[in-house]
């Protein structure tokens, strides 16, 4: 799996995290009511699925027709309606999609965190005589390069 996926990845288990904080010991009836600090708690869960979505589609599509449990569309689709269409979203939508889609979602991004964190821990890391070495066969090719003429400049080739 490429880096950046993988710290995507970590980033939306993050923002699920945060939603679930944000809704611990909540119930849809006061999520719903006007009082100001619901009113916060629907902007907070708004912002993070908003989060999510933007971060589902900067996951690569290799990754994303692997690991295709998840509606990584219906995520970002949704970023465009919250993104764009604020008003239009009901306040229990907004609460469907912050209990039953985190609750999906969550388990899901952990679940392949671990996977990747398992490959890492049982990938040995390279040494500093890995990289020593490395650098000395990139010297002995660029400087075999340049003996047979490669890497010279087109206006004055070595014949």
């Amino acid at each position: 799996m490429k880096r950046s996926n993988y710290e995507t990845l970590k980033k939306m288990r993050r923002y699920c995290n945060e939603i679930e904080k944000a809704l611990h010991h909540v119930s849809f009836s006061d999520f719903n009511s006007n009082e100001q600090s619901f009113k916060d708690k629907r902007s907070a869960c708004s912002l993070y699925l908003f989060q999510i979505g933007e971060l589902a589609n900067k996951l690569d599509d290799d990754f994303k027709s692997r690991y295709n449990d998840y509606s990584w569309r219906g995520a970002y689709k949704l970023r465009n309606i919250i993104g764009h269409d604020y008003e239009v979203i009901s306040n229990q939508a907004l609460w469907k999609a912050s209990q039953q889609g985190i609750s999906k979602l969550l388990p899901y991004v952990d679940e392949i965190i671990n996977e990747v964190d398992k490959q890492l821990a049982t990938t040995p890391k390279p040494t500093l005589e890995d990289y020593a070495n490395a650098l000395n066969e990139a010297a002995k090719t660029q400087s075999a390069n340049h003996t047979l003429g490669r890497g010279t400049s087109p206006n004055h080739p070595r014949l």
